[in-house]
């Protein structure tokens, strides 16, 4: 914890806020009030606050994923304490994403909304704007082809599924590939029970969407043309990448 984090991949840039991290002041995050899906958090290498996406909670601590200057992806955890964490719009000031502008609202006058130049969709507030800019770059399509990953090679009958054994944890005899882009892929005796259908051509490269309130966690993408998608019941829901 309170390392500089570690580096994932390259997905758009962001705009740095130079400061300091004592500068946080009453900003800090505490576990009583919940912790909100995007927070801002201090970069000791780059010597700035950048807007982060929060990935996975503990007690006292998050992990979050956030793109610096460069586009690079970057994830940290940090305890809840930690004055390198602060709250969204702390720092930052709650400036929108990159390719984000602010328009007027037509439902709520008086009040803006925060319009993604690209797509056209509008956002109520810089927070849920900020989540959707970090979710599409650090967990869309965008980031499957910079992630890199092991190249394809030619097709593979399917491995046997896996058997489940006493605590639902399944177990196989043969390990299915592991590699999966914006998270962290884990062997198969370390996955749920749960899987869900996963059909795709060979060789290639997609994102598998789990919907919030569902089986949520990494995800593991089996060998062949047709498979399925094991998952861990860890991590907020979101869409991975996957590659075979």
């Amino acid at each position: 914890f309170g390392s500089s984090g570690t580096r994932l991949c390259t997905a758009g840039a962001m705009v740095p806020v130079p400061s300091s991290p004592a500068s946080s002041g009453s900003s800090s995050l505490s576990a009583e009030d919940g912790v909100p899906s995007v927070v801002e958090v201090f970069s000791s290498t780059a010597r700035s606050w950048f807007v982060a996406l929060v990935v996975s909670e503990a007690s006292d601590s998050v992990t979050v994923r956030f793109l610096d200057a460069d586009g690079a992806a970057w994830e940290k955890s940090v305890f809840l304490e930690d004055p390198r964490l602060a709250a969204f719009g702390a720092h930052t000031r709650g400036q929108p994403p990159p390719d984000f502008e602010v328009v007027a609202s037509r439902s709520r006058p008086g009040q803006v909304s925060y319009r993604d130049v690209v797509s056209q969709r509008k956002y109520g507030s810089a927070g849920v704007a900020w989540q959707a800019y970090l979710e599409h770059r650090i967990f869309g399509n965008a980031v499957c082809e910079v992630f890199g990953g092991p190249q394809p090679g030619p097709a593979q009958a399917a491995p046997p599924q896996a058997s489940v054994v006493a605590g639902g944890i399944p177990d196989s005899l043969q390990t299915p590939p592991r590699w999966a882009a914006g998270t962290v892929a884990v062997p198969a005796t370390e996955l749920a029970a749960s899987a869900a259908p996963f059909l795709s051509s060979h060789p290639a490269r997609a994102a598998v969407t789990l919907a919030r309130g569902g089986v949520e966690g990494p995800v593991v993408c089996r060998a062949g043309a047709g498979g399925s998608v094991a998952v861990a019941r860890a991590a907020k829901a979101g869409t991975y990448c996957c590659s075979r």
